[in-house]
C-alpha cells in the first residue's frame, strides 16, 4: 500500500511539474490584475489627496494634541466610550489608534490621513479579489493548485462503469474538501493523543528512527490527500478539451470574477464618504479587517494550520475594535459553511436530505465558527464593560421606531441609492454618467441572471451573496438612510463588498450549455462568451470609475471651501482681541453632501489650526436642531453689545460683521382687502372675491403648487417670528386630501444674508386632516439664518399640489400668543445657553413655565425626547414622535422639578413645554426646547 502511495505521489510531482510554467503564468496574471486595480483606484480618489479636514475631522485634532501628550486618553478609548463621549456611546478604541499615529507622521497636514483612507480600502479591495477568487473555486470546486477544476472527469464519467464513477467521485471531493478538513482532523488526533498517553513508538525507516502513532496517521492522511489530487489531476488532464471551450485557459478566464468584484468595489461611487472623508475611515477600516478576516477564514477551512486560524481570529478581533459592523461575520462564516464550504447542502453531490443527514450538516456548518461565536461573546462583555450597555449607539436601543412609515421610505429610497450611488447634487437624472449607468447596470443584471441559467451551480453563489449582503446591512437596519447627495453613505459600506460579488457574478464564463442535453460545452463561440463579459466589465467599471470622480469632486470642494474658512477665521481673530463672545452665522454645514462645518468650529478655533486656543466662539446652522436657539434669543438682543456676529460670505471668502436691530411696532395683521398690499400670485390661479378673500386653485403638474409673494416692507426679520395663515373652504376629499396630508404648506424666505430663495430655506407648517378653516402657523424664530440676517426681502408661500383654497389673513404675531414661555437660572447666551445639567450629584433642577398670555390654556405639557434623540422640527405645531411615554404636567403657570431619576440613562435630551386647554388638548404650537445633559 505504501508502494502504490508513493507512486502517485511521484505521479504527482511529476505532474506538478509539467504545469509549473501556467500557474508562474498566472500568477503574474493575478500580480498584474491586482496592481491594474490598486492603479485605478488610486486614480478615482486624486481629486480629494490633498491637505484638507472636514467636520468631525476638528474633533479628532483637538483631542490628538492632548493624546499625544497624555497616552492614557487612547488607552481609555479601551474601556470607556469613544473619545469619551456622553452624547452617544460608541466602543471603537482602534480608530484612535490609528488616528494618533497619523498625528505623529503628519501632524495637521491632511494629506497623510487620507493616504491611510485609500490605503485601507486599497486592503480591503485586494482581499476582495483573493476573497472572489476562492468562492467561485468552492463554486465550480476549482483546485488552484492543481490549476484545473476538481470535478472535471465527473462531466464525462458516464462512459465509464458505475464503480469506476463512483470512486471518480470521491477522489475528485476528496481532492477539494480534503485540505479543508484538515483542522477537523486535527481536532481528531488531539482526542486521539489524549488516549494514548502511553504513547507506543515503532521502528521506522532504516535509519531507526522513532514514531509515533500520530505522526504515522499524519503521514498517511497526507499520502492519502496526494493520491486523491494526483487521480483527480488525471481525470481532469482527460477533460481538458473540454476545460477550455473559449480558447482562454480556465485559469484565466476565471479572473474576471475576482477582478470585476475588485474594480466594482474599489471604483463604487457610493464609498466617497467613507473613503474621502477622514472620519469616515471607521468604515474603510472595518471593512479592511472584515476581508482579511473572511480571507483568513477560507484559507484556514482549505489549507487548515494554526497560522490561518491565527490570522482570521486577529484580523477579526481587530475588526470588532474598529466597529461593530463585524458582528456579521460569524453569521457570515455559516452561510459560507452551508453554501460554499466543503459541507455545503446544496453541492451537487449531497442529495440525502435524512434528519440524520441534515443534522450532521448543521454541525459540520456551526462546529468551525464556534471560536469565533467565543470571540464575540469576550467582545460582549468588554462592551458592557467599557459602556455600561450592550447596545449602545445613538439611543441606546435597538428596536424603537418612531416613525414606521418613515422608516420604510427611507429604507426603499436609500436601496435605491444604494444601487445607484449618483450624487444628484452633481449627476441629475440626464447626466451621460447617468444614463451610462443605467445601461451598464441593466446589461449587467442581464449577464448575471443569463450565466445563472446557463451554470445552475452559480445560483448557490448567488444566494450566498444575496443572504450575505443582507446580514451586512443588519446592524444599521434602524438609522440607515441615504440621501440624494449620498449623505449616509458610509452606513452601506460593509454591505458593498457583498454587493460587488453579487454584480462580478455577471463577469463568470459558464462551462455548461443547458440547451445541449448531456453536453458540456457552452453556447457561445470561441472567444466571444470570454469577450462579451470582459467588456460589461470593462463598461460597468469604466461607468464607475467616471461617477466616483464626479462624486468626489463634491469632497474636493468642500476641503478647498474648510481650507478658506480656516484662512478666514485667522484673519479675523488677527483683528478681535482677547476671546469676546462671537456668533458665527452662514457657514456651509455641507456641500453636496460633503461636511464642512458640522460640529467642526470647536476643533476650527483651537491652536494649532488657529493662532490660539479660543473658547468663546460659537456656530449656528440655518436650522439649528441641537442648540437651543429659540431659547436664547430673548437673552441674544439684550446681551447684543457684549456679542460680536458674523456672516460668512462664500463668494468673497471672508467674514462679515452683522448686526441686531428691531422695529418699534413689530407686529401686523392684513385682513381680507388689505392683503394685496403685501401678497402677490407668482404661480397658480387665483381669483380674487368680493369680500377680499384670495382664493387660489392648484393642479398635479410639475407647476401644479400654489405660490405667493408676501413682501413685509424691509422689516427687521428679528422680529417676525411667527407668520400665521388663516384659510377656509379647504378642499379635504379626492387629490387634494393627499396633497394636504403628505405636503403641507411652506414659507420660503429672503433676507440680507440670503438674498435668494433656496429650498433649505424654509419653514413648513402642516394642515389638520379634514378640517375646511384652519390657521397655519409658520414658525420663524429658531431658525438663525432668517432671526441674524438683517432685513426681510420677500417670502414665498406654497400651498400642496391639487389644493384648492381661500385666504382670509395673513398676520404676524408674537410668540406669547401661540407658546408657554420656559426659564431656568442662568440659562442666557451669556450664562449656559439653554443647557441644563443632572448628575448624581446635582439629581435636581427647577425650571418654570408660564403658558399665561396663550388664549384658552388651562396648563401645560412637557416633553423629554428619548437618549440622544432630537425633536423633529422646532416649534411644532404636531406632537414629536421621539419622546418618552411619561410627560411632566404643570399648571398654566409655575415650577416644574427635573429629577436625574427621570432620565433613564446618560446622554443629551431635549426639552419643550405645550399649553394645553381644559380638555388637555394641545394648542398653539410648542414652546423653545432647552437641552438637558446627564451623566454620573
Amino acid at each position: 500500500m505504501e508502494t502504490e502511495v508513493n507512486a502517485l505521489t511521484s505521479r504527482d510531482v511529476s505532474t506538478a511539474s509539467s504545469e509549473a510554467k501556467p500557474n508562474n503564468s498566472a500568477t503574474l496574471i493575478t500580480f498584474a490584475l491586482v496592481s491594474l486595480v490598486v492603479i485605478v483606484t488610486v486614480i478615482g480618489y486624486w481629486p480629494v489627496l490633498f491637505d484638507f479636514f472636514l467636520g468631525d475631522d476638528f474633533v479628532h485634532l483637538t483631542w490628538l494634541k492632548d493624546a499625544v501628550k497624555n497616552p492614557e486618553l487612547i488607552w481609555r478609548n479601551f474601556h470607556s466610550s469613544w473619545l469619551d463621549g456622553t452624547t452617544t456611546r460608541f466602543y471603537r478604541p482602534l480608530i484612535s489608534v490609528f488616528m494618533v499615529t497619523d498625528y505623529l507622521g503628519w501632524g495637521i497636514n491632511g494629506l497623510g490621513y487620507h493616504i491611510t483612507n485609500v490605503v485601507f480600502h486599497l486592503i480591503a479591495t485586494i482581499f476582495i479579489f483573493f476573497c472572489a477568487r476562492h468562492f467561485l473555486q468552492d463554486t465550480f470546486r476549482w483546485n488552484a493548485k492543481l490549476g484545473v477544476r476538481t470535478d472535471a472527469g465527473l462531466e464525462s464519467s458516464k462512459s465509464e462503469s458505475p464503480d469506476t464513477s463512483e470512486n471518480a467521485r470521491s477522489s475528485s471531493t476528496s481532492a477539494s474538501a480534503g485540505a479543508q478538513h484538515s483542522d477537523d482532523d486535527d481536532d481528531d488526533d488531539d482526542d486521539d493523543e489524549d488516549a494514548d498517553s502511553n504513547v507506543q513508538q515503532v521502528e521506522a525507516g532504516s535509519a531507526g528512527r522513532r514514531k509515533t502513532k500520530k505522526q504515522l496517521r499524519r503521514e498517511a492522511k497526507e499520502k492519502a490527500k496526494a493520491a486523491a489530487e494526483a487521480e483527480a489531476l488525471e481525470r481532469a488532464k482527460r477533460a481538458k478539451p473540454d476545460l477550455e471551450p473559449l480558447g482562454v485557459p480556465w485559469n484565466l478566464a476565471y479572473l474576471l470574477y475576482p477582478l470585476g468584484a475588485a474594480l466594482i468595489f474599489g471604483l463604487y461611487p457610493l464609498h466617497t464618504e467613507a473613503v474621502s472623508w477622514i472620519t469616515g475611515r471607521v468604515d474603510a477600516v472595518v471593512t479592511a479587517f472584515y476581508t482579511a478576516t473572511f480571507y483568513f477564514y477560507i484559507r484556514w477551512r482549505k489549507d487548515g494550520g494554526k497560522a490561518w486560524l491565527t490570522a482570521s481570529a486577529i484580523a477579526f478581533a481587530l475588526g470588532l475594535l474598529s466597529k461593530e459592523m463585524a458582528l456579521t461575520l460569524p453569521p457570515s462564516f455559516m452561510l459560507y459553511e452551508a453554501l460554499l464550504g466543503p459541507n455545503a447542502i446544496l453541492r451537487d453531490n449531497r442529495k440525502s436530505l435524512a434528519p440524520q443527514a441534515l443534522l450532521k450538516w448543521a454541525v459540520d456548518i456551526v462546529k468551525p465558527v464556534l471560536f469565533f461565536w467565543a470571540i464575540v461573546v469576550v467582545y460582549f462583555g468588554v462592551r458592557r464593560y467599557a459602556l455600561g450597555t450592550f447596545v449602545g449607539g445613538y439611543d441606546d436601543s435597538l428596536f424603537f421606531i418612531a416613525d414606521i412609515k418613515h422608516f420604510v421610505l427611507s429604507w426603499l429610497h436609500g436601496l435605491r441609492m444604494f444601487i445607484i450611488p449618483l450624487n444628484k447634487g452633481l449627476m441629475n437624472s440626464h447626466h451621460i454618467v447617468t444614463r451610462c449607468w443605467e445601461i451598464s447596470l441593466v446589461a449587467t443584471f442581464l449577464m448575471m441572471f443569463a450565466n445563472i441559467i446557463m451554470e445552475k451551480r452559480l445560483f448557490r453563489l448567488w444566494i450566498f451573496n444575496a443572504i450575505f449582503m443582507a446580514f451586512c446591512f443588519a446592524p444599521v437596519y434602524k438609522i440607515f438612510t441615504i440621501a440624494d447627495d449620498l449623505q449616509g453613505a458610509r452606513l452601506a459600506h460593509v454591505a458593498t463588498v457583498a454587493l460587488a460579488l453579487f454584480l462580478a457574478m455577471a463577469f463568470i464564463v459558464p462551462t455548461r450549455n443547458p440547451f445541449r442535453k448531456g453536453s458540456t460545452k457552452p453556447k457561445e463561440a470561441p472567444i466571444f462568451g470570454f469577450a462579451l463579459r470582459a467588456a460589461v466589465c470593462i463598461a460597468f467599471s469604466a461607468t464607475c470609475g467616471a461617477a466616483l470622480w464626479i462624486n468626489n469632486q463634491a469632497w474636493a470642494t468642500a476641503g478647498n471651501e474648510a481650507n478658506a474658512i480656516r484662512a478666514g477665521l485667522h484673519k479675523l481673530y488677527d483683528q478681535i482681541k482677547d476671546d469676546p463672545q462671537v456668533l458665527l452665522l452662514s457657514l456651509p454645514d455641507q456641500i453636496n453632501g460633503a461636511y464642512i462645518s458640522r460640529n467642526a468650529v470647536y476643533g476650527m478655533t483651537k491652536a494649532p489650526q488657529l493662532q490660539r486656543d479660543i473658547w468663546n466662539c460659537l456656530s449656528v446652522n440655518k436650522y439649528e436642531q441641537i442648540l437651543p436657539f429659540g431659547y436664547i434669543k430673548d437673552s441674544l438682543w439684550k446681551a447684543r453689545d457684549q456679542v460680536q456676529i458674523y456672516s460668512w460670505n462664500s463668494k468673497q471668502k471672508t467674514f462679515l460683521p452683522l448686526k441686531i436691530e428691531r422695529d418699534p411696532d413689530d407686529l401686523r395683521s392684513w385682513i381680507a382687502a388689505e392683503m394685496k398690499s403685501i401678497a402677490t400670485m407668482k404661480q397658480g390661479e387665483y381669483n380674487w372675491t368680493r369680500d377680499g378673500s384670495l382664493e387660489v386653485f392648484g393642479n398635479s403638474t410639475n407647476k401644479g403648487r400654489p405660490e405667493i409673494l408676501l413682501n413685509f416692507e424691509k422689516r427687521n426679520a428679528f422680529d417676525i417670528e411667527f407668520v400665521a395663515v388663516k384659510v377656509r373652504d379647504l378642499d379635504t376629499s379626492g387629490a387634494s386630501a393627499g396633497s394636504l396630508a403628505t405636503e403641507g404648506a411652506d414659507l420660503l424666505y429672503t433676507n440680507d444674508v440670503s438674498p435668494e430663495f433656496d429650498l433649505p430655506n424654509r419653514t413648513h407648517a402642516d394642515f389638520v386632516p379634514g378640517e375646511k378653516s384652519q390657521t397655519l402657523i409658520f414658525p420663524l424664530r429658531s431658525l438663525p439664518e432668517w432671526s441674524l440676517g438683517g432685513k426681510c426681502h420677500e417670502l414665498l408661500l406654497k400651498f400642496p399640489h391639487n389644493s384648492q383654497l381661500a385666504i382670509d389673513s395673513v398676520e404676524i404675531i408674537s410668540p406669547e400668543k401661540v407658546m408657554p414661555k420656559l426659564s431656568f437660572e442662568n440659562s442666557g447666551f451669556l450664562g449656559t445657553k439653554g443647557y441644563l445639567h443632572l448628575s448624581n450629584k446635582d439629581n435636581r433642577a427647577t425650571i418654570n413655565v408660564d403658558a399665561t398670555k396663550v388664549p384658552s390654556a388651562a396648563g401645560v405639557v412637557v416633553e423629554i425626547t428619548r437618549t440622544n434623540l432630537l425633536f423633529e422640527t422646532q416649534n411644532s405645531s404636531t406632537p414629536s414622535k421621539v419622546t418618552m411615554k411619561d410627560e411632566l404636567k404643570g399648571t398654566i403657570s409655575g415650577d416644574i422639578e427635573l429629577k436625574r431619576d427621570m432620565f433613564p440613562a446618560t446622554g443629551m435630551y431635549e426639552l419643550r413645554a405645550w399649553a394645553v386647554d381644559k380638555s388637555g388638548k394641545r394648542i398653539g404650537v410648542s414652546g423653545d426646547h432647552i437641552c438637558v445633559s446627564v451623566d454620573n
